[in-house]
């Protein structure tokens, strides 16, 4: 199982990650999005479900959207509110945008900041460990650059690590982390696998739309 899988790098990953969850989508998956960058955008979806033949009210009835403006606001979803609706809904997998965004706050001491965030990542890890396929996507911010432990923080917890960084002919995705290959016997037993739902790796490149909130 591929656990957390982290998506890092250029703000083309936002992109990449949204088309990622829209082939879960396209599966017939639940998804919970966690957003802590308020980049969710419902008419992104909805092309992609039309160029897909879909009815795009379908694939955002099955996306379930909460935003988190401040650390704390953030830190109250994944720790309280993600682990109930993960199982109440039930969602196929999660979604975390920009987690680290929120933590860069001048009003929220260092230590605080990263204690909250270390309990953040082992929120989602824990989903992870349990089953729930987790895709981290983590777009770089001028501040990561002046203050990095939160971005290494998800990169020291990820199973995989991928990153969209810049090449001499545009932009490059680079596996940073694979997955360990399982050897002959694990393959019979099927104890490692790649969990098609969030993390298939397998890259494609007028009334308001929108999605259903974190019940």
């Amino acid at each position: 199982m591929a656990g957390l899988v982290l998506l890092q790098g250029m703000p083309f990953v936002m992109r990449l990650g949204l088309t990622i969850a829209v082939r879960s989508l396209l599966a017939g998956d639940r998804l919970c999005w966690v957003d802590g960058v308020n980049a969710f955008d419902p008419y992104a979806v909805a092309r992609l479900a039309k160029r897909a033949g879909r009815n795009p009210r379908e694939l955002l009835a099955r996306v379930y959207v909460s935003r988190a403006f401040t650390c704390h606001q953030l830190h109250a979803l994944v720790i309280k509110r993600l682990p109930q609706a993960v199982r109440e809904l039930p969602a196929d997998g999660v979604v975390a945008v920009g987690p680290a965004a929120t933590f860069h706050d001048h009003e929220v001491p260092v230590p605080e900041a990263a204690a909250l965030f270390d309990e953040v990542v082992q929120g989602l890890a824990r989903l992870a460990a349990q089953g729930v396929p987790v895709l981290v996507i983590n777009p770089y911010l001028p501040q990561d650059y002046r203050e990095p432990r939160f971005a290494r923080a998800l990169s020291r917890a990820a199973g995989v690590v991928l990153a969209v960084d810049p090449a001499e002919d545009g932009l490059a995705l680079r596996v940073k982390r694979a997955l360990p290959t399982p050897s002959p016997s694990e393959r019979e037993r099927g104890g490692v696998r790649v969990e098609r739902r969030i993390s298939p790796l397998t890259l494609p490149h007028s009334t308001p739309l929108t999605s259903s909130p974190l019940p």
